[in-house]
């Protein structure tokens, strides 16, 4: 009973000797220095990118900036205003015609306060984003439009350092970071950073969410979540199927209760903001995307027939990001090249199998969300390039450990 074995397992003098421990390491040393040198540079070249991104003027920005003052202006014709006065004000000059008065459509937004905030909900019910807007303008003293911007371009670092950290979960940091760069210059990335739109910021808090899934944190993935659908709610699509890695790389029981919490917490969320701001539904959504933008409520309240969903179909998949002319090809050719290479290298199995399942499942999500919702649009897919980048990450550390061992 006293053998002096069974004192290095007792709870508190295992922890007082591991604070001990901790406590006698240097505060310093050049090995951990050099491990974050990789990231400063990931997250300097992040920043530079960012400031080189062009906005891309469209009526989105328009409708998010409403939003934004919104939530600080009670009077819908002050926010008219204040909109406007923006766009004026900070859009070149012959974008900013274009988006006053290129069409009937636009022209009756602009001269109407109360068509003006008749659009409103379709935008109101992405509250993180939106919120986002308003702190950036509130902080720096600007307009909502060029603030909506700025929370674009903070999108882009966040995204580039969400894809490194969830690859450093297969590679080593160099690898890594260097995936988050690569990932950085692709083109479909960078025109997504371009937009005021929450895709950027939806698809970073997407990645993070797997990647904190895939890794057994439950409760950091949920989290995460339920932030990406607050910046928008129909990435409830991707990060439920995510909540689905805990029970499936993990295992434990108790995952499939904690997952299932998850899950059921990140789906009221996506619902929740749409019922509070009185959002317009699913069917409305797909009437001003595919029939034509219209500021008549009772045009969009139609019925949507199956006869409307096929036409909203080969519209959405014929159009300009259509099956042939989509950006997500060489995502979706690197994982699964990347898959094969890394059984060819004899990569860590455990890791390319997670990697692997993460990317299939992000990719399964990203179908679903084409035919709910068909638009093959790039900024929509985001998270599915990312993730498939994870099984690159883990073929890659299966060529490093071999390249180690013949050294």
């Amino acid at each position: 009973m006293g053998c002096s074995g069974c004192v290095s397992t007792h709870p508190r003098r295992s922890a007082k000797a591991r604070g001990v421990a901790a406590f006698s390491r240097p505060l310093f040393s050049w090995r951990r220095a050099a491990e974050l040198v990789p990231w400063l540079v990931l997250l300097a070249f992040a920043a530079v990118m960012s400031q080189r991104i062009l906005p891309a003027w469209n009526l989105d920005v328009v409708f998010y900036a409403g939003a934004s003052y919104a939530q600080t202006e009670s009077d819908p014709a002050e926010v008219h205003r204040l909109v406007y006065e923006d766009i004026r004000r900070e859009a070149p000059q012959q974008l900013g015609e274009l988006i006053i008065s290129e069409s009937g459509y636009r022209k009756r937004v602009a001269s109407s306060a109360e068509a003006f905030s008749g659009q409103l909900p379709f935008y109101t019910a992405k509250p993180l984003y939106v919120s986002a807007i308003t702190v950036a303008r509130t902080l720096s003293g600007g307009g909502a439009s060029a603030a909506a911007f700025r929370v674009s371009q903070f999108a882009f670092v966040l995204l580039l350092v969400a894809v490194s950290v969830a690859a450093r979960g297969f590679a080593s940091s160099g690898v890594s970071v260097a995936i988050g760069v690569a990932f950085g210059l692709g083109i479909p990335v960078v025109e997504t950073a371009e937009l005021a739109s929450p895709d950027a910021l939806c698809a970073a808090l997407v990645i993070g969410a797997f990647a904190a899934f895939f890794r057994g944190s439950v409760w950091v993935g949920g989290i995460l979540g339920v932030l990406a659908v607050l910046a928008r709610p129909d990435a409830v699509i991707f990060v439920v199927f995510g909540a689905l890695l805990p029970s499936m790389v993990v295992r434990p029981r108790s995952e499939w209760r904690v997952a299932t919490l998850a899950g059921a917490g990140i789906v009221v969320a996506s619902l929740l903001p749409s019922l509070v701001e009185g959002a317009y539904g699913w069917t409305m959504a797909m009437r001003q995307t595919f029939f034509g933008s219209t500021t008549y409520v009772e045009r969009l309240r139609e019925p949507l027939s199956w006869a409307d969903y096929v036409y909203a179909l080969k519209k959405g998949l014929g159009g300009y990001m259509s099956w042939n002319r989509g950006g997500y090809w060489p995502y979706l050719a690197a994982s699964v090249v990347a898959g094969v290479a890394g059984l060819l290298v004899r990569a860590p199995r455990e890791g390319l199998w997670k990697a692997s399942l993460a990317s299939a499942l992000c990719w399964g999500a990203a179908g679903i969300h084409v035919f709910a919702f068909p638009l093959v649009a790039d900024r929509v897919l985001l998270p599915a390039y990312g993730m498939g980048l994870l099984v690159v990450a883990a073929a890659l550390a299966g060529w490093r450990v071999e390249k180690e061992v013949d050294s």
